[in-house]
């Protein structure tokens, strides 16, 4: 199967204008667009046009609608048989699906019946089974070893057989090794170790009687190492008990404990020192503190009589200043409330006139609008002509850009052309520029030749120039053109200029719109209900008289009105503020005035307090000397009882050392005693263990159970060698079955070798049962291919895939090979090297690459697939 077109509509983004991509070559090719482009999306219809029956209304189907409502449509021609078909199949509403030969048009298969045929054309019957779950590689799934299911396996191995002949024999191995794994399974675990019946019996009888002779033979040889041990435990015994050193002990003890005792006395009567001490020290801080306190009360007593006499003089200030305020204050009432009741006064007529005016205003905003809902209606009339006038204009400026980017797509490959093409430049006299032409235009200047051209050089004769194009520039050139014709064609222009002409009425008609709608929204913000109803209020005013003529004519001038109000409300508010400044004036002035009487009255209390503690004036001097003899006597007492403290602690035992005496000679004498009744009972258990030993006859013992043990072993070893044959004969199987695999497998890796070369080389792949790469050897290195680099792994699956392919081609069941940005992870040189192994296979194969990366494969040499709209309509 090869394919030839594929075309969709109402799927994804492409929506009802669709897309088409015709003319698919048979060999490599490339599609290389930025993200959101839609090439996933392309990849996904193609799988679900093959693989997905009309009918079906699940997640994939409904995964390929564009917009709610839509009904996606997609259609593929493909050859295969050497016949040209075309499949196409209709999803979610008005489901169908049609098989037309294209020579023909004839309808040959439809609905399920074109599904089924498709089916064995493909040999699978969902996506990711058969030869496309082997070959075709979506996004995202670069690195995943190719598994196409039962339906591929059974696939590759209808393609292999003839390659290996009858594998009726490996198939009878596999039995027989599932047998043998059976019977070993039965009688011993994965690990090799025995299982519950007589073969487990035997083992733990074995190891139990093993285990007692062990412990008979420590028993024999633990006796003399008791007899030692019995030795050395009463030579020490011996030595713990003589009665020289327990004397010896006891003396050093009974010294210490009185040193001990004479140590603690010294220290009681060097703290009863040190508190007598503590007592003198507080008395002395007591008596400087008295005295401090004393000159600080004498200090502040003075300053409290100089403020007395300050805040007196204040307070007879602030009286006079209180009086004051309080008359300036009943004069500001007075003026507020004459100027309240002319400000009532002006207000009423004021609110009069205020009536009178919005009568007269109701008759003047009714004749206004009624003339804005005579212009907002005929401004509503031209917006919806100048609408329609914008719809029969499609050239947006998104449109235009696309028209200028088309053409310098033209122009730059136009430059390309100019660049790759040789230049004449003619140097001429006068009189060869009238006699030198080209084509039979005089030459200007320097030009570029192109094609087969005519150089006349007068009465000399002429020369023919045959310049050739670069292939892929011209290419790139006519494919340009033929995008910027279609666009001209689409938009019934022959010009840029036009479009841009075309383009620039569309703006001047949206800007008159706006104005008019701008204009709109100005006469009716809310609408033209609204507008209405504001008019039909205006008509009810009018339609009742709220004042009666007679008063409207006596009163004054609007503005005369408000002035006056104004006026009156100014002298008003004038006043409330001198009031109310008079009120905050007079407010200080009384709360200055409590303020110094309260600090007069609290600093005569202050003052009062103090001469309470300290006496008078008189009496400070006599009362100061007083404290400092008390000082000087604390001061004396202390410094004496220091020096007496002094001396005791230079004739004062340590009391630390003879603790610590005492402690380590108490330690000593029950340390001794402790290990001296340890060792006796341990040699009273010596002896209990030495006379048990002699009571059992471990002699007569251990040849009782070597005998019981070269029995078991008999036994033992009739299991162990049925063990060992049943492992050697799976070991054979195994090894008769890798060997079939190989054979098998051959063929899938002599189409891979050559690929691999080029991009691995010296390097060699395993392939497992399940046609997975299982293993690289490389470098005299054998790797898992689940440990290599990401960008290894994808190159391996790429190349599995091309050689899967190779395969398929070779056996007539060709499938191509679909590559969604499978590419990704490659470096600049392995990616060059794919790109080789890619041309190389495409030689048999059809393969299809989809990339976002069209600067990584502009090297690739392939011919770019191009999108365009579905060539016809619905």
């Amino acid at each position: 199967m090869r394919l030839e077109a594929i075309r969709m509509r109402h799927v994804r983004r492409f929506g009802p204008e669709g897309m088409a991509i015709e003319n698919i070559p048979p060999g490599l090719s490339m599609l290389a667009a930025p993200n959101e482009f839609g090439k996933s999306t392309i990849f996904d219809a193609l799988r679900a046009v093959l693989f997905q029956k009309h009918s079906a209304n699940n997640a994939v189907t409904k995964g390929l609608i564009a917009v709610e409502g839509s009904a996606p449509v997609i259609e593929v021609d493909f050859v295969t048989g050497g016949e040209r078909y075309r499949l196409s199949k209709r999803f979610i509403k008005k489901q169908s699906a049609e098989l037309a030969q294209l020579e023909t048009g004839r309808v040959i298969k439809a609905d399920g019946e074109a599904h089924d045929w498709m089916t064995g054309v493909i040999g699978a019957s969902k996506a990711g089974e058969g030869p496309t779950g082997f070959l075709w590689v979506e996004q995202g799934g670069s690195m995943r070893a190719p598994e196409a299911g039962e339906a591929g396996k059974a696939l590759l191995a209808s393609l292999l057989e003839h390659e290996v002949g009858d594998v009726t024999g490996g198939e009878r191995a596999r039995n027989l090794l599932k047998r043998v794994q059976v019977e070993l399974g039965e009688l011993v675990t994965q690990q090799g170790k025995p299982k519950t019946g007589p073969y487990k019996s035997l083992v733990t009888e074995y190891e139990s009687v093993e285990a007692a002779l062990i412990g008979t033979q420590d028993r024999l040889a633990s006796s003399e190492h008791l007899r030692t041990e019995l030795s050395r435990l009463s030579q020490s015994i011996r030595s713990l008990s003589d009665p020289e050193l327990l004397e010896r002990i006891e003396v050093d003890l009974a010294t210490a404990r009185q040193a001990l005792i004479e140590a603690r006395e010294a220290k009681r009567i060097l703290n009863t020192l040190r508190n007598s001490l503590g007592d003198k020290t507080a008395a002395l801080m007591r008596c400087r503190e008295d005295l401090e306190h004393f000159e600080s009360q004498v200090q502040r007593a003075t300053e409290l009589q100089a403020t007395l006499a300050t805040n007196e003089k204040v307070r007879a200030d602030r009286s006079t200043a209180s009086e004051k305020a309080k008359a300036v204050l009943d004069e500001a009432r007075e003026r507020e409330a004459a100027a309240g009741k002319a400000r009532r006064e002006a207000e009423g007529v004021s609110i009069l006139c205020g009536q009178a005016e919005k009568q007269m205003t109701a008759q003047e905003q009714s004749e206004k609008l009624k003339e804005t809902l005579t212009e907002t209606t005929a401004l509503g009339e031209q917006i919806a002509i100048q609408t329609g006038q914008r719809n029969q204009n499609a050239i947006t400026e998104i449109v235009l850009d696309k028209i200028r980017a088309a053409k310098l797509e033209v122009d730059r490959h136009q430059a390309r052309l100019d660049a790759a093409r040789p230049t004449l430049t003619p140097q001429l006299s006068t009189k060869g520029r009238a006699t030198v032409r080209l084509d039979g235009a005089a030459i200007e200047g320097a030009v570029h030749l192109s094609g087969r051209q005519t150089l006349s050089l007068g009465e000399l004769g002429e020369m023919v120039i045959e310049a050739v194009d670069p292939a892929d520039a011209k290419a790139g050139f006519d494919e340009a053109t033929q995008i910027l014709s279609a666009l001209f064609a689409e938009h019934r222009i022959t010009s840029v200029r036009q479009g841009e002409k075309r383009a620039a009425e569309r703006r001047d008609i949206d800007r008159k719109i706006e104005q008019n709608q701008y204009r709109l929204q100005q006469l009716a913000p809310n609408g033209l209900m609204a507008l209405r109803e504001v008019y039909e209020t205006a008509r009810a005013v009018l339609s009742k008289e709220v004042l009666p003529q007679d008063t409207v004519d006596q009163l004054p001038d609007r503005s005369m009105a408000d002035q006056n109000w104004a006026e009156a409300r100014k002298g008003y508010d004038e006043c409330r503020d001198r009031r109310e400044k008079a009120e905050a004036d007079h407010t200080v002035a009384v709360s200055n005035l409590a303020d110094v009487k309260s600090l007069i009255e609290r600093g005569t209390e202050q003052l009062e307090a103090l001469y309470a503690q300290i006496g008078d004036r008189e009496e400070w001097a006599e009362k100061r000397d007083q404290l400092k003899i008390a000082f000087e006597t604390a001061r004396q007492s202390e410094a004496e009882l220091k020096s007496q403290i002094a001396s005791r602690e230079k004739a004062s035992p340590s009391l630390e050392t003879s603790e610590a005496d005492v402690k380590r000679l108490e330690t000593a004498k029950s340390t001794n005693a402790e290990t001296l009744s340890e060792k006796k009972i341990r040699e009273a258990e010596i002896k209990r263990d030495l006379a048990a030993i002699s009571e059992k006859g471990p002699g007569e013992e251990l040849a009782n159970l070597e005998q019981r043990r070269a029995s078991l072993q008999r036994q033992l070893s009739g299991f162990e060698s049925q063990v060992a044959a049943l492992r050697l004969l799976e070991t054979e199987l195994k090894r008769a079955q890798k060997s079939l695999q190989e054979a098998f497998l051959k063929p899938v890796s002599t189409e891979l070798r050559p690929l691999l070369a080029i991009v691995l080389p010296d390097s060699e792949i395993s392939l497992g049962e399940d046609f997975n790469a299982q293993e690289i050897a490389r470098a005299g290195r054998t790797e898992e291919i689940e440990v290599l680099s990401g960008g290894t792994q994808e190159q391996i699956a790429v190349l599995t895939r091309l050689a899967f392919a190779q395969l398929m081609a070779k056996r007539g069941r060709d499938m191509p090979v679909i590559l969604d940005d499978a590419l990704v992870w490659c470096d600049d040189s392995r990616l060059e090297n794919v790109f080789r192994a890619l041309h190389a296979a495409a030689k048999d194969i059809q393969c299809i690459a989809l990339t976002c990366h069209e600067r990584g494969f502009s090297t690739l040499g392939a011919p770019h697939l191009v999108v365009t709209n579905w060539p016809d309509t619905e």
